[in-house]
């Protein structure tokens, strides 16, 4: 579990290990799991906005940073339920992807 910048806990476990092992083969599952490391300080120390999905009206968190050791262009992303504060699923975004969500975060130095 981690805490973010508002004090909200943000819960990794079950739904992430199953949404990954679900819905990629097992080496990109692999290769994910191995980005967790990011996607806990994304939570910890990124930006959040909420988004209401326009199917279903489900409201998701969204939380993104850029790392200066993934590239000029990538940044991650961590989707959270926001019902139960569990991210269910994680990963590594082109800036264009990221902004396309909202967000307008510098790059890390």
């Amino acid at each position: 579990m981690e805490k973010d910048r508002g004090g909200r806990a943000i819960k990794f476990g079950l739904r992430l290990k199953k949404h990954l092992e679900d819905h990629h083969s097992p080496s990109e599952c692999i290769r994910r799991k191995e980005h967790l490391l990011y996607a806990r300080s994304t939570v910890r120390s990124g930006e959040r906005i909420e988004v209401a999905e326009p199917k279903t009206g489900e409201v998701k968190a969204y939380y993104a940073k850029f790392f200066s050791d993934q590239g000029k262009e990538k940044g991650f992303l961590s989707i959270v339920n926001t019902k139960d504060g569990e991210v269910f699923t994680a990963f590594r975004s082109p800036r264009s992807y990221i902004e396309k969500r909202g967000f307008q975060i510098e790059k890390a130095k």
